[in-house]
Formats: C-alpha cells, sequence, structure tokens
C-alpha cells in the first residue's frame, strides 16, 4: 500500500556536491517508465485504458528514487531506465505526496544503486540570477537532455496539508458544497484533477 509522506520531509533541495560520486549529477537522472489507469468520471466504477506514460527521477540516499507523484499516482507497472537501450528495473511505490508533486520509489533491484551514487543535497536555497543546470527526459526525445540558464525569480507560497480521507477508493472526488464553490475552494484528496460533477 502506497504511504503519504510527512508533508515537509522531501521539501528539500537537490544539487551537486563536492561531495564522493557527485562528479557527473547525469549520472543520478533516471528515466521513469509507468503504465497508468486514470479514473473515469463517468463511470467511476470502472478504469480507463491503460497508458504508457514517462518522466525523470533523480537517486537519493537510501538507495531510493524521488520523482514526480502526478506520473506515477494511478500506475500499475513503474520501472526505470538508466539510459536508452538500458535494460528497465522494476519499481514500486513506496511513499507519494500528491500536494508536493512528488514521489519516492524503491528498486527490486538494488544492485542498480552500486555504480550510481545518489545526488547529494544543496546546502542552499538558490537565489535569483543564480546559475543552473537541468536534467531530465522532456516528452519529444528519448536521451538525456540538459538544459542550462539561471534563476530569474522565485516564489515561495504556504502549502497546506489536505484532509484526511475516509473510506473510497484511490482517486476518489469529493466534490465540494455549494457553499464551499462561493467561497472558491475546492476540495482535491489526491492533489489530482478534479472533474466537475455530471448532471
Amino acid at each position: 500500500m502506497k504511504k503519504h509522506l510527512p508533508f515537509l520531509v522531501l521539501f528539500a533541495c537537490l544539487g551537486s556536491a563536492t561531495g564522493a560520486g557527485a562528479a557527473n549529477p547525469a549520472d543520478a537522472v533516471v528515466k521513469v517508465f509507468a503504465t497508468v489507469r486514470y479514473p473515469n468520471p463517468v463511470r467511476p466504477w470502472t478504469n480507463g485504458n491503460a497508458t504508457e506514460v514517462f518522466g525523470s527521477g533523480t537517486l537519493i540516499e537510501g538507495k531510493k528514487i524521488l520523482t514526480n507523484s502526478h506520473l506515477v499516482l494511478y500506475a500499475t507497472d513503474v520501472s526505470v531506465q538508466s539510459r536508452r537501450g538500458d535494460e528497465k528495473i522494476e519499481a514500486k511505490v513506496e511513499a507519494i505526496a500528491p500536494e508536493l508533486d512528488l514521489a519516492v520509489l524503491t528498486l527490486k533491484d538494488e544492485k542498480f544503486f552500486q555504480k550510481r551514487p545518489p545526488l547529494a543535497r544543496a546546502r542552499d536555497l538558490p537565489r535569483t540570477q543564480d546559475a543552473v543546470v537541468v536534467y531530465g527526459f522532456p516528452v519529444g526525445g528519448n536521451d538525456l537532455a540538459v538544459t542550462k540558464g539561471v534563476v530569474s525569480r522565485i516564489r515561495l507560497q504556504p502549502l497546506r496539508r489536505l484532509p484526511e480521507r475516509g473510506a473510497g477508493d484511490p482517486g476518489e472526488c469529493r466534490h465540494q458544497s455549494r457553499q464551499q464553490r462561493r467561497a472558491g475552494r475546492r476540495r482535491r484528496p489526491h492533489g489530482g484533477h478534479c472533474p466537475e460533477p455530471v448532471h
């Protein structure tokens, strides 16, 4: 069963460091594949067709991989691959925090981590105009993409914990009352898109 991460556990900045094994941050970036079945808001008792999606993940301490929760939230199968042509390794979602769009994966075969050091945590948060390098597997290509730039703007905003869910299936959407709708508040139990009710 997937655990929900404590609210601020992973709200940390990752970056290259001078520690051992951190010579090349690209070695700590992997491609994450997921087979997902999104919920059907019109027929909630059925699942949608299986869809293949992919994204990026980062090796972190503890032989784990940090990725985005929206990638694996409705996944039935998850695997990771270091580079194109390499073997795909079966993964499991160990913890997930949709409110932060973060998830932690573990691998069935931990030998994957032997030659791939984790990315060290940055000691300081970036500042405006700091030089940054972004690694990942964006849509439109199969190989690792590396983009250089500068931090142009930093926006901080408070995060709030979502209310505990009651009984129901994962992905169940609870529609707000008329009073909540007038007040502009919307309850999204899993951090995903909440479809409008069908009348």
